[in-house]
């Protein structure tokens, strides 16, 4: 298979992000507002408790399946097993993820309440199942993906505006979201299979896959322990109104997440077919040219949302939300070590097939967090759930970056952060000002994002910072090239 180039995945992969990200801030206003604060907090803990639910139905598969996919995916006839198995695998984690449902609906009386939604939502199991997303990313096929993001964002939207009228409508936004989610599967499947179809076998090794799948799924027990906890433990000893201030804080987390994940989701194939096939110095660049790019990004988006988390939160979901601004200002801190763990785990660890060490550190800080949750979000609240969350992120963080550090080229990532950093603090002056002018209004946040985005491009230039040379000079060669 022809390799697909790096930068123009990350171009794509930041497209569809990008539009994920539009898609919310233009929704999420008026569903927050029509809905209101404790139906928003219904839909998030059933969505919280779907999520362990679902661990059960991937098993692990996805994170394995990209990486063992892009081992072989030049190798028609092993990719093909390879395939078949994985998908057979999945669908039975399935069934037996819906069979733990069924259990627990009838035994678990605080689902009584819940029971309609969690089952409504529950249909996302299935068609993340059938959807065969991983092998999309395999073939680092970004431009379906990426048009096949933007075309049912859209579509879900549109259904928002159309059904969602009152806040009895909770149910309605339940299913957009379940409808979002089996259009992208269903047309994962019809697309892959022009490539490959998958056909269901019994003949699956499970002495080569049960291992490593299985230590990554204990890893996204862990993993979800820390990341759904937080809601599950609000829902039952705080309630519905904190989970729904808790609901907007983690929105705006998420999203600036997903974000910084779209330049580390086009490395992980590319990254895993490097290390596995023995090419150490091409691991070792894209590790750098990754790295490098996200201080680039995270550094202004972490300073932008701690600063601006009171207006941020007015503007997205009204007046009555501006409880959330401290554990959105906690979040952005978090972000810093999310985004260092998730770099390192899913672009080191992962390919270097280092399993054990992700299960042995998310199953250390997921305790933690779960502990801490118990004890403290029955007097903080949100803002409790907000910090064990990063204490949590911190202690992957620190982990990983113990035994990724031999990849890491240090020099030049500190260079980089300081001059992220000097372009930065000249942010925070300007912000300074014009909130003395204006206070936490919605004119203050225009003006700080837009003066904002020049200050930083600007300091960076004058700095002469390589990556943003690198990149400017790919834009200015492409456009040659077009012109001849």
């Amino acid at each position: 298979m022809k390799e697909k180039s790096l930068s123009g995945n990350i171009v794509l992969n930041a497209i569809k992000t990008f539009m994920s990200i539009g898609f919310p801030l233009i929704s999420f206003p008026y569903i927050s507002r029509i809905l209101q604060v404790e139906n928003i907090g219904k839909v998030n803990f059933v969505i919280s408790i779907i999520n362990y639910y679902s661990l059960v139905a991937t098993l692990g598969l996805t994170s394995y399946a990209i990486r063992e996919g892009s081992i072989v995916r030049n190798d028609i006839k092993k990719r093909s097993h390879l395939f078949d198995e994985l998908f057979s695998l999945n669908v039975i984690t399935t069934i037996v993820a819906y069979i733990l449902l069924g259990i627990s609906l009838v035994w678990i009386p605080s689902f009584q309440e819940y029971r309609s939604l969690l089952l409504i939502y529950s249909l996302t199991m299935l068609f993340n199942a059938i959807g065969v997303g991983w092998a999309c990313s395999v073939f680092e096929d970004y431009l379906f993906i990426t048009v096949r993001s933007i075309i049912f964002q859209f579509l879900a939207l549109v259904m928002m505006f159309l059904f969602i009228h009152k806040q009895e409508d909770y149910y309605k936004y339940t299913w957009i979201m379940v409808f979002q989610v089996a259009g992208t599967g269903v047309s994962n499947l019809l697309h892959v299979s022009k490539v490959h179809r998958f056909k269901f076998t019994t003949k699956i090794d499970l002495k080569k896959h049960i291992k490593p799948v299985l230590t990554l799924f204990a890893t996204e027990i862990a993993t979800t322990i820390y990341v759904s906890s937080d809601t599950t433990v609000i829902g039952f000893l705080a309630g519905d109104y904190y989970n729904g201030l808790y609901a907007v804080s983690t929105k705006i987390y998420r999203v600036a997440k997903q974000m910084l994940a779209a330049i580390l989701q086009v490395a992980i194939p590319r990254l895993s077919n490097y290390y596995n096939n023995g090419n150490m110095k091409d691991f070792e660049d894209v590790i750098q040219e990754v790295g490098e790019m996200l201080i680039l990004v995270l550094m202004p988006i972490v300073v932008g949302i701690f600063y601006c988390a009171k207006p941020i939160i007015i503007l997205l979901s009204g007046i009555e939300y501006t409880e959330a601004y401290v554990s959105l200002q906690i979040l952005s801190i978090s972000l810093v070590f999310a985004i260092i763990a998730w770099f390192l785990s899913q672009c080191v660890i992962v390919p270097k097939k280092m399993e054990s060490l992700m299960l042995k550190t998310t199953a250390f800080s997921a305790s933690v967090n779960l502990v801490l949750n118990i004890l403290l979000i029955p007097y903080g609240k949100q803002n409790a759930a907000a910090f064990t969350t990063m204490i949590s992120e911190a202690i992957n963080a620190g982990i990983y970056l113990k035994y990724a550090y031999l990849h890491l080229r240090i020099t030049e990532l500190k260079k980089q952060i300081v001059q992220c950093g000097i372009a930065c603090v000249l942010m925070i002056v300007f912000m300074s000002i014009i909130r003395y002018s204006l206070g936490d209004t919605t004119l203050f946040l225009m003006i700080s994002i837009l003066g904002c985005s020049v200050i930083y491009i600007l300091t960076l230039l004058i700095e002469r910072n390589s990556l943003l040379f690198k990149y400017l000079h790919a834009i200015e060669n492409r456009i040659k090239v077009n012109r001849e």
